[in-house]
C-alpha cells in the first residue's frame, strides 16, 4: 500500500483525507478488508511525544473506492485500486496533539497483508480560540 503523504491535520470541524493505492502483486483476484488501528510505538515525533494520543475512539474513518464498498475492495491480478480514506474527529480538542494510525489491507486469500503507518496532527477548532 502506498500513500501520498504521511501526516495530515484534522479538526472536529474540518476532516482530512488520505489517498492510498493498493496493488495486487499476486496472480489471483484478491479481496481486501480495509481497517484502521492505533499506530505502533515506533511512530514518534521526538520532542512532541508528550502530546501523543492513543485513543482508538477519537476518530472515525470513511472509505471510498471505485467499487463503493464500505471497507472491502477486490483487486485484479497485477492491478491497483485507489483508495480515499476520510478521517473525522469525534470530539473537539482543547489543545493540539497527534496520533499514529495504522491502515491495514488484509486479504482472505493471501498470507501476507499490507499496512502503512500514518500520522494525524489534531488541532483545536479555530472558533474555540
Amino acid at each position: 500500500m502506498v500513500k501520498n503523504r504521511h501526516t495530515r491535520t484534522v479538526t472536529s470541524e474540518d476532516p482530512t483525507r488520505f489517498y492510498l493505492q493498493l496493488t495486487n502483486h499476486s496472480d489471483q483476484v484478491q479481496e481486501y478488508l480495509l481497517s484502521v488501528d492505533v499506530g505502533p510505538d515506533s511512530c514518534s515525533l521526538g520532542d512532541l511525544e508528550s502530546e501523543r494520543r492513543t485513543d482508538p475512539d477519537l476518530f472515525t474513518t470513511t472509505w471510498k473506492t471505485s467499487q463503493n464498498s464500505a471497507n472491502r475492495v477486490l483487486v485484479q491480478p497485477g492491478q491497483s485500486e485507489s483508495i480515499s480514506m476520510l478521517v473525522s474527529l469525534r470530539q473537539t480538542l482543547s489543545r493540539a496533539s497527534w496520533q499514529c494510525i495504522t491502515v491495514k489491507a488484509q486479504s482472505k486469500q493471501c498470507s501476507s497483508n499490507s499496512h502503512i503507518n500514518l500520522r494525524l496532527w489534531m488541532e483545536p477548532d479555530q472558533s474555540d480560540n
